[in-house]
């Protein structure tokens, strides 16, 4: 049998279900997992499960109480009260041999007479078999499809071209970043995420920090942002903060590139206009330096990585995050585009200045040539692009224990 936790059995393209309010997640490092955990009468977790035997992965100890589970009309109450902590109960059903089964697990709120409590803790599942639905495509409507991928199931625009495709077809976007998002992110951070468009990266985000950390999700498109909010909802990610506003270095407006979302584009590659014609028949957002944000609405998080994709208007947003670069001192992921940032009103090597201004060194890929000065030396008017990490130099050995594999 195969076991899957809560958190990877929506990744596998089933889903589980919790009444948020009820459950909570716990930590259980003697057992390597998380578990959630309800004690309030009517509380359920459903579980959409592939075919065959099905194992409803439980815990048993001295507090837990009765629960009930159902499927397909038929259902059976347990008794999980044990006297001691055990590793893992599996109570087994028949999701039959067709189709997928829906299965809800059901908190009583009642107890034997030796049990000190209601508790019921779920750990996942255990399956026969798990096909791998990565890529599989569901159409929802005339605008919409919604895909199965390696990190969770993502609602896109049919018209969206480039990121989705590349999803669809390998079941992720930017495999080589995340590897280095694993290297740097660990869990409980706190993570910014600039420029989230339909949140693919928001969600490997949400699962690399856990329940305890928490994602700061910006994003400027108004289109993009609910579609943001969407795969938060639709993945579990309840440790994700959407903002819809874009990203500066001044409070104010700021005027998108013209989009319609009708005819097929690559969306995540138009960003802010910086010299839009008048009466230009685009969208206008609201602008704000993320320090303020950050201090007006998440005062308490200490921000330990970003992630920056606004389509080169990187500069406005690193200097509108300067408190938070010289005090919290995180990792920043960006790309550096020497054209674009030529035409949106500045050379591309001010921002290296800039943060090693502050403190910070670089890191690129291995196959990026770097010059003397630790960047590479590129024309104005050459449309190669590459992606940075800036380290504060205090932090560098953190980089090099946990192993950024060809980032040098």
């Amino acid at each position: 049998m195969i076991k899957l936790q809560v958190p990877e059995i929506t990744r596998r393209g089933l889903y589980a279900l919790a009444t948020t309010q009820e459950w909570k997640p716990y930590d259980l490092p003697k057992l390597g997992t998380v578990a959630q955990m309800a004690e309030t009468a009517g509380a359920t977790m459903t579980f959409m499960c592939p075919p065959g035997r099905v194992g409803i992965w439980l815990l048993r100890h001295a507090w837990s109480g009765l629960v009930e589970i159902t499927c397909a009309g038929h259902s059976i109450v347990v008794d999980l009260y044990a006297e001691h902590q055990d590793e893992g109960f599996f109570h087994y059903i028949d999701a039959g041999p067709h189709g997928a089964a829906e299965v809800v697990v059901r908190v009583l709120g009642r107890r034997n007479s030796t049990s000190g409590g209601d508790q019921v803790w779920v750990v996942g599942l255990a399956v026969e078999a798990l096909p791998d639905e990565r890529g599989d495509v569901l159409t929802l409507s005339p605008g919409c499809k919604l895909i199965n991928a390696e990190w969770g199931r993502f609602l896109v625009l049919l018209t969206d071209k480039d990121i989705p495709n590349v999803i669809q077809s390998t079941g992720t976007w930017g495999g080589d970043d995340i590897g280095l998002f694993k290297a740097c992110v660990r869990r409980g951070d706190a993570v910014l995420d600039v420029g989230a468009n339909f949140g693919h990266h928001s969600v490997v985000f949400s699962q690399l920090v856990g329940p305890e950390g928490v994602v700061v999700s910006i994003e400027a498109q108004r289109v993009m942002y609910q579609l943001l909010n969407a795969n938060c909802v639709l993945n579990g990610c309840r440790n994700v903060r959407t903002v819809h506003v874009a990203a500066s270095d001044r409070p104010g407006k700021l005027t998108l590139y013209p989009i319609d979302y009708e005819h097929e584009c690559n969306f995540g590659s138009l960003g802010i206009n910086p010299q839009p014609p008048e009466n230009a028949a685009a969208e206008t957002v609201d602008a704000a330096p993320l320090d303020d944000l950050l201090q007006q609405s998440f005062p308490d998080i200490r921000i330990g990585f970003i992630k920056i994709d606004v389509q080169s208007y990187e500069l406005f947003v690193l200097r509108g995050l300067d408190r938070c670069l010289r005090e919290h001192r995180p990792f920043v992921f960006f790309e550096v585009s020497p054209h674009w940032m030529q035409l949106a009103g500045y050379d591309y090597r001010v921002i290296y200045e800039f943060l090693g201004g502050l403190g910070y060194g670089f890191r690129h890929r291995a196959d990026v040539e770097v010059g003397a000065a630790g960047f590479p030396k590129r024309s104005l008017d050459d449309q190669y692009e590459w992606d940075v990490l800036a380290i504060p130099t205090e932090r560098m050995r953190e980089v090099a224990a946990a192993g950024t594999g060809r980032w040098r």
